[in-house]
């Protein structure tokens, strides 16, 4: 009665693991779903969501350098970007950073992917800062941090 009353069996442990992985597959889905919205908000309750998880699949993390990519509001791209960093041991996290970092026009998102990367210590960074350097619309802040930046990661 007593191990009954206080342990689980395998079987209910391997019904419990079963549900978990059941419900982050759920989580997982509605965040992706989430993350096609018109709404801009939506899209923030998505990628704030994101951060519940212990760990990213490629799913999330291609989902995640879309919105960074792609979305045309800056908080959202912050945000996804913010998430992201999150998860910098994976490899193709720091591969999706380094590669959106041309396709980024808002101030504050270079500036933020630049602090980024020199955290990170990230080399692979530099040739695409030294590309955006090329550009003279580029904003004054901007270009300074990068220098700054490039200093320290060559």
């Amino acid at each position: 009665f007593t191990s009954g009353w206080f342990g689980s069996s395998p079987a209910d442990n391997r019904q419990i693991a079963g549900l978990a992985g059941e419900v982050k597959q759920l989580k997982e889905t509605l965040v992706l779903t989430m993350m096609q919205q018109s709404s801009s908000v939506e899209r923030i309750k998505a990628v704030n969501m994101v951060s519940e998880f212990e760990e990213a699949d490629s799913r999330i993390v291609e989902a995640l350098v879309g919105v960074l990519n792609h979305d045309s509001n800056d908080n959202v791209r912050l945000l996804a970007l913010e998430a992201l960093v999150r998860y910098s041991s994976v490899p193709e996290v720091r591969e999706g950073l380094v590669a959106s970092i041309g396709n980024q026009k808002s101030p504050l998102v270079q500036l933020r992917l630049a602090e980024i990367m020199l955290v990170l210590n990230e080399k692979r960074a530099a040739p695409e800062f030294q590309k955006m350097l090329q550009d003279a619309s580029l904003n004054y802040s901007v270009r300074g941090k990068m220098n700054e930046v490039l200093g320290v990661l060559l």
